[in-house]
């Protein structure tokens, strides 16, 4: 799922003190916020990546932006990341800041093959390019994650489609209150063929 936030631009300046002309210290960063609907302290930062080190679909670094503590946080692709920002916030999902956060939080674990990508639907933006390759009785299953059921302990079963490498597969994830997610059974419905993209 593309992150479906809404982004407000911001900008920070400081001074290069190696820079002798004074029109030419300042330096300003542009720089994009986004609120997230699970947090109430910490935002989502996106910053451009340095030129040289940016690739086709990757030209942004994510932080989470702690307000009280003015500090970033790098998300890394690690799961310590957020959940210490969960812990931080003391989160306590809801099933609709639940179904906004796996997606979420799915982008930005990275593994061996790269992060776990929630499809919002056969509408989703990366469909763009997939759709050419796959076969259309595999588009039309492609949904939205769905709440298949909480339980009484709070916690939420979805059932959502996932693209990780050059796999697509109908997948189980466990939502906990706290954040904590698990990734149950997994169907494989779609493997990309290797002229894909």
């Amino acid at each position: 799922m593309a992150l479906p936030f809404e982004w407000h631009e911001a900008r920070s300046s400081y001074n290069d003190p190696e820079k002798n002309d004074p029109e030419k210290r300042e330096i300003s960063t542009v720089f994009h916020t986004a609120q997230l609907p699970f947090y109430q302290r910490i935002e989502l930062v996106r910053m451009p990546k340095p030129v040289g080190l940016e690739g086709p679909d990757d030209l942004f670094d994510y932080y989470l932006g702690y307000n009280d503590e003015r500090q970033l946080v790098r998300l890394d692709g690690s799961s310590s990341v957020i959940h210490d920002a969960n812990e931080y916030e003391n989160v306590r999902l809801t099933p609709e800041t639940a179904s906004v956060y796996l997606p979420f939080f799915c982008y930005f674990i990275h593994s061996d093959q790269g992060n776990f990508y929630v499809l919002d639907g056969k509408n989703d933006p990366r469909m763009e390019q997939l759709r050419p390759m796959m076969d259309p009785d595999v588009i039309k299953k492609i949904a939205p994650p769905t709440l298949i059921r909480e339980d009484e302990a709070g916690y939420y079963l979805f059932s959502a489609y996932t693209l990780y490498g050059t796999i697509l597969a109908k997948t189980e994830y466990l939502v906990y209150p706290q954040g904590f997610v698990e990734m149950g059974d997994d169907d494989p419905v779609w493997q990309m063929p290797a002229s894909g993209v």
